[in-house]
């Protein structure tokens, strides 16, 4: 498995540079990454990226979206010499705000920035899904078992409801 992550980042930022018709990509973020690779040689790869111009700047991927996760990896960039993070993903929005006690603290005292992933909660900040009716066919949470949970009656919609009242 070792050379997996490295080879599908290279890859993978290719054929973005490629799809895109550009020469360089801004923030290079990778969402998942492979938990069976260790983590030194996805960020030597991630590095090699910067160096060659192809990547400006890089972040941390949501696969490790917690505190001391971040600090591994900032640590290992630092003893040897590789590229640091600017950013990382974490899940975060008005329902969901665990990242202001575990994550956002640690970036700020890196200054580094944080982007959201599922900012609008997996569409449930949109208005489109209703309490009192299914999910619509070929949603998400129709597609996704793991997002189910997002509509349980007494998890969020209580939240969602009161945001409903304040927003129209």
């Amino acid at each position: 498995r070792q050379g997996a992550s490295r080879r599908w980042i290279m890859e993978a930022v290719e054929e973005s540079l490629t799809r895109l018709k550009t020469d360089y990509i801004d923030l290079y973020q990778p969402h998942v990454l492979d938990a069976a690779v260790p983590r030194e040689e996805t960020l030597r790869a991630l590095d090699d990226l910067v160096r060659s111009g192809k990547v400006r700047a890089i972040g941390e991927a949501a696969t490790f979206a917690k505190a001391e996760d971040l600090v591994a990896s900032l640590e290992v960039q630092q003893a040897h010499g590789l590229t640091p993070f600017v950013s990382m993903e974490a899940h975060y929005n008005l329902l969901v705000r665990d990242a202001e006690r575990t994550i956002i603290p640690e970036l700020r005292r890196r200054r580094m920035s944080l982007l959201p992933y599922f900012p609008l909660a997996n569409g449930l900040l949109t208005g489109k899904y209703r309490r009192e009716s299914a999910a619509p066919a070929g949603s998400r949470y129709e597609k996704i078992p793991a997002l189910k949970g997002f509509l349980d009656p007494d998890r969020h919609w209580p939240s969602v409801e009161a945001l409903r009242q304040i927003a129209v």
